[in-house]
């Protein structure tokens, strides 16, 4: 049976400080709709981020944190994203991947048989 993550949600600005935004969007901001499952749990946040800003998301499995951080960034081609991040479990990094595709369409990684992260990047 799957079971719904308990997570946070940070947008990670400079050395670590966290940062939320109730303004209007701005230049070069995007939506990021994120499909993760972890350790047979999964959850589908929706984030609104900046080009060349880290994001992440944070949670919890059996008294073990986790989490999966990306920092999104332009290509030469206008129409595709640059996705560079970790995926953490218990402290340990179990992936670093670099993940390049299309805006509006997904990209993904699936690391052993408990973590799957897919990614649909839109400008906003």
């Amino acid at each position: 049976m799957k079971h719904r993550i308990k997570l946070t949600l940070a947008a990670v600005i400079g050395a670590g400080a966290l940062q939320a935004h109730a303004q209007a969007p701005a230049a070069g901001t995007y939506e990021v709709r994120m499909d993760l499952g972890i350790h047979g749990e999964t959850t589908s946040p929706r984030l609104l981020v900046r080009e060349n800003e880290p994001f992440a998301v944070a949670g919890e499995h059996g008294g073990k944190p986790w989490r999966v951080e990306f920092t999104l960034g332009r290509t030469s081609d206008a129409r595709s994203v640059r996705l560079a991040g970790k995926i953490l479990d218990g402290g340990k990094t179990l992936a670093a991947p670099v993940l390049v595709g299309p805006l509006g369409e997904p990209v993904g990684v699936k690391v052993g048989d408990d973590v799957r992260v897919s990614m649909v990047v839109r400008r906003n």
